[in-house]
């Protein structure tokens, strides 16, 4: 998506006076104003979070980001788990989890979807209005007691995609999954009400070749591309294979074999998390993002499933993180050093 808006007239309104600081915030952010009479779009901020709302007649309603009810609730809850197409296409299986970068990340709906599966998710918004909708979605989930958790796996990064990749630091993701605006085609049915309004403020993406060659270079595993079915590859290196859906497809480009990750280590790594300089640091953000639940539940599926330990020993190694848990919140309690030392001969 094009960086600026096209040539659209957007104010940013509370839609009560309860909500105008925010609005304030936004329009100072997004550099928009809270007064445009002639406006196309608004940004309105009110009791259900930032949401877009075009104006005049026959609009759509507003759009906003939502992972706690509507679609990516239900989605969550009975849309097939790793046995959906794109969690095949990133490499979702038995054991593998891979790190995804979303370079083009939208709405985050795909992103949730891998992230709720467990994969631990970078997203890259480079149009500041949809970025600030996704900021905010992430925001509210952050605070429902069973999204937290996998809004916790999804890391916001604002900038030029193309930039972002070329000057990344740090270890690259394993997979980096693309889904570019593609050309308007007049006759077709009509498309989603998120791109009908969408299409007029952020274009289409004419330097998809240049993000899919970035990707490339910074993948170190696979590039993923989510075409229309019938649309042709983006132009550059051709995809080894795609899967096709009913009305989309995933263009995949491997680099090398995901591999799944040995249960004894990730049980390794997990009992380090608990026991490492930062233990205090670690379980109060664990706490904050109900992560807790989520990591102890990882860590007897793991350890149960490896060396096939017997559910007794199971039990004691959560009862025993729960224990540490609690002496956390009361560290000068009895029983404080023992839960620790425990745990340290469990990864001994």
């Amino acid at each position: 998506m094009s960086e600026q808006p096209a040539a659209s007239r957007i104010r940013v309104e509370a839609l009560a006076d309860g909500f105008q600081a925010r609005a304030q915030h936004w329009a100072e952010q997004l550099g928009l104003p809270l007064q445009l009479a002639d406006a196309d779009f608004a940004l309105q901020v009110g009791e259900h979070g930032l949401q877009l709302q075009q104006l005049g007649p026959d609009a759509p309603g507003p759009v906003r980001v939502d992972f706690v009810e509507g679609g990516a609730a239900h989605r969550r809850l009975y849309g097939g788990g790793s046995g959906q197409m794109i969690a095949k296409a990133v490499g979702v299986s038995q054991g593998v989890r891979p790190r995804v970068l979303d370079a083009t990340a939208g709405l985050g709906k795909d992103a949730f979807v891998l992230a709720s599966l467990g994969c631990e998710m970078s997203l890259i918004e480079r149009q500041p209005l949809i970025g600030a909708l996704l900021e905010d979605g992430l925001a509210r989930g952050a605070e429902d007691f069973e999204v937290a958790p996998i809004v916790a796996r999804m890391t916001l990064l604002k900038g030029n995609s193309i930039e972002v990749m070329r000057n990344w630091e740090g270890e690259p993701p394993q997979v980096i999954y693309l889904d570019p605006m593609f050309p308007h085609r007049e006759k077709t049915a009509l498309v989603k009400k998120e791109m009908r309004l969408f299409r007029p403020l952020v274009g289409d993406d004419p330097d998809a070749p240049a993000l899919l060659a970035a990707a490339l270079a910074l993948a170190s595993h696979r590039v993923v591309v989510k075409r229309p079915r019938k649309a042709p590859c983006i132009e550059g290196p051709k995809p080894s294979h795609a899967l096709d859906g009913k009305s989309s497809r995933y263009d995949i480009y491997p680099k090398k074999a995901l591999k799944p990750v040995r249960p004894h280590k990730q049980s390794h790594h997990f009992l380090h998390m608990l026991l490492g300089g930062r233990f205090a640091q670690a379980f109060a953000a664990a706490i904050q993002q109900a992560e807790v639940c989520r990591a102890l539940e990882q860590a007897k599926e793991v350890l149960g499933c490896g060396k096939r330990l017997v559910d007794a020993q199971c039990a004691t190694l959560i009862d025993l993180a729960q224990q540490a848990l609690h002496a956390l919140q009361h560290p000068h309690g009895a029983g404080f050093e023992e839960d620790l030392r425990q745990l340290r001969i469990l990864i001994a």
